[in-house]
């Protein structure tokens, strides 16, 4: 009897955490609901927010990000002289990627350009922050006529031994594992680490005091977020590895390795 008490409790418990993730879900996305359009890309459902007139920017976002990190405060100024397209990558924010769908740097990087193909951009300035980072730099060594320069902030360029531990909790190898934990201990989890992932993150400045609505870092409370950035930081690894035999020195996604001069800026 007691066996079967425990088992109960551990079933109750079960429930409770995957209620509480899609009430998590449906909040997040009460409080901040899409603020863009939608584009139709193969396997992909991307969105994105167009605004301005002029040469054309691509804003794209780091890990477990969304196009929100940018229209908090850049993307307003870039776009009273330019056009300025702010991404949500595929499987982030109110963008859709299927389970099964590949979620490497190139396979990324190719879905942005077929949303300049959607949008009929023949070229853009790719700005690409963190893991952004390497998806533009992917962008120019596969697509090199589609990129005019490149604004890398904090860009991702090598291998770290390890994820930050801002990031630990996504180091989830298995693709069903990592879709339980998103919809049971993901967002508990979360809310538990809020405070030091936000000093990790903005350290050693402050987190706003708007991110979670204004920036978009209510949606990290939706178990999607979770999913896809896991899923996107066990497919860096295997997505940067070909890159060490592009030159015999060079060990990361770099310059070197692009297949034509391309302007470049590095933010750090």
């Amino acid at each position: 009897m007691l066996v079967l008490w425990i088992l109960f409790l551990l079933f109750m418990s079960l429930v409770g955490l995957v209620l509480f993730a899609a009430f998590s879900n449906k909040k997040a996305e009460q409080l901040l609901p899409p603020a863009g359009s939608f584009a139709e890309l193969g396997s992909t459902r991307l969105h994105y927010v167009d605004q301005g007139q002029g040469p054309v920017i691509v804003m794209i976002h780091g890990l477990a990000g969304n196009l929100q990190n940018f229209t908090y405060g850049l993307a307003a100024p870039l776009a009273q002289k330019h056009r300025v397209i702010c991404v949500d990558r595929p499987g982030c924010g109110y963008s859709k990627r299927a389970s099964n769908a590949d979620a490497s740097l190139e396979a990324q990087a190719d879905t942005i350009v077929s949303l300049l193909d959607h949008l009929h951009i023949e070229s853009a300035v790719f700005v690409g922050h963190s893991l952004g980072g390497a998806i533009s730099l992917a962008a120019a060594q596969r697509h090199p006529d589609r990129v005019k320069a490149l604004a890398l902030i904090a860009p991702l360029t090598h291998l770290p031994d390890e994820p930050s531990p801002a990031f630990k909790a996504l180091d989830v190898s298995s693709s069903w594992l990592r879709s339980i934990l998103g919809w049971t201990l993901a967002i508990p989890g979360t809310l538990y680490r809020m405070s030091l992932s936000l000093k990790i993150i903005f350290g050693p400045e402050r987190a706003p005091a708007d991110f979670a609505i204004r920036g978009g870092g209510i949606l990290s409370l939706k178990p999607q977020t979770f999913i896809s950035a896991s899923s996107d930081l066990q497919n860096v690894g295997w997505s940067m590895l070909p890159l060490k035999r592009h030159t015999p020195a060079c060990k990361h996604r770099c310059m070197c390795c692009l297949p034509r001069k391309i302007e470049f800026w590095i933010a750090n």
